[in-house]
């Protein structure tokens, strides 16, 4: 005996230990070999047609090598007239709670038979394993939620039944969230006092919104780096499968404080996170380096920080002077659900919140049901 299976035919009785396969009542020793076996096709890593059946060793073997095949009758011209579906003939009926020799559907398959002798229930069957015409054994694994002391009668090594052959099932997974619906998005965002308080200022309003991608490829040649100047850069979202989006800009009366929120809209929760994963990779193109903007005839340069991949949402700095001071601006995105969230929080002030862009973002994905 063992504390583990040693290979194919062993199996384990009421004590948990497992027992080699010529100490299970059932076993018959193997058949002589025969020149008819020598013909028979040898097992195979994936099913060959109708009537391969799987083994605990997961392989695939014939219909012929099943416990349970009988042989087709000959062909006859009646025979040839009845329907495929008609059920078998008096003499060919199917053994009770045996699966067909096909592959059968989760819900075709009987519930195993009780064991007999141990006070458990079945919870995973144990498949069978084979010796040239394969002789059938199993044993019980007891159920976890069962009182382990009651499987404890007798310690004398008892044989169970084997279970129906065939593949398991696996439960179907759970559904995901329902998706945000595009009627939803202008919902989502942040109210002007909700931004004023993130950005520590007072006075911020609605200045734009937006319903289309921007694109800026003529004013920023670096394409590596439009995802660093504004949220929504076509570029960006080329190729996504983004379907909807809603976005505001709001700023102080004298454009000290300025930000850009904008919910972009996915099909499913798995595309938005694949556009999350892309946009991980792109990002770092545009980090610690500078970028130039052509704009009216002017020209200046941003410099990009490191870029950050922290709990779900990308952020990186990037910084201009001018005669008015250094435009710092924090950039961050983040998804929920099916819901893009693209996140652009600048200032002139050095009294402005760190992180700002990365509170907003994190304040809308709070509100993207899920």
């Amino acid at each position: 005996m063992s504390e583990v299976s040693q290979g194919p035919g062993w199996w384990q009785a009421a004590d948990l230990k497992w027992y080699p396969p010529q100490l299970h009542a059932d076993y018959e020793p193997p058949l002589p070999h025969t020149d008819e076996q020598s013909r028979q096709p040898p097992p195979s890593e994936v099913s060959r047609g109708p009537g391969w059946w799987q083994a605990a060793d997961l392989k695939w073997y014939p219909p012929e090598l099943h416990a349970d095949y009988e042989p087709p009758l000959p062909d006859t011209d009646e025979q040839r007239k009845q329907p495929a579906d008609l059920p078998l003939s008096a003499g060919k009926q199917r053994l009770p709670g045996k699966p067909p020799f096909s592959r059968p559907r989760s819900d075709d398959r009987p519930p195993p038979q009780p064991a007999p002798k141990v006070q458990s229930r079945l919870r995973t069957p144990l498949i069978v394993g084979f010796a040239a015409t394969l002789v059938v054994v199993a044993g019980v694994v007891v159920n976890d939620w069962f009182p382990r002391s009651h499987s404890h009668e007798s310690q004398t090594p008892t044989a169970q039944p084997a279970p129906p052959s065939g593949p398991t099932t696996q439960p179907a997974p759970p559904p995901g969230p329902n998706p945000v619906a595009k009627s939803a998005l202008d919902g989502l965002l942040l109210s002007p006092d909700q931004i004023n308080t993130a950005m520590g200022g007072i006075g911020m309003t609605v200045t734009e919104t937006a319903t289309a991608m921007i694109d800026s490829s003529v004013d920023v040649p670096d394409n590596a780096c439009l995802p660093m100047y504004t949220p929504i850069q076509a570029a960006a979202y080329a190729g996504s499968g983004w379907s909807a989006l809603s976005g505001q800009a709001l700023s102080d009366s004298v454009g000290n404080r300025t930000v850009g929120q904008d919910l972009v809209l996915f099909a499913s929760a798995h595309d938005a996170t694949a556009f999350f994963a892309v946009s991980a990779q792109r990002w770092p193109a545009c980090a610690d380096r500078q970028f130039t903007l052509t704009s009216a005839g002017s020209s200046g340069v941003y410099t990009v920080g490191p870029v950050y991949n922290t709990g779900g949402t990308l952020s990186a700095t990037r910084s201009f002077r001018n005669d008015k001071g250094t435009y710092s601006c924090q950039r961050a995105l983040t998804v929920a659900n099916n819901v893009a969230i693209d996140v652009n929080a600048c200032s002139y002030l050095s009294d402005s919140p760190s992180g700002a862009g990365v509170n907003i973002a994190g304040q809308i994905a709070a509100k993207v049901p899920t």
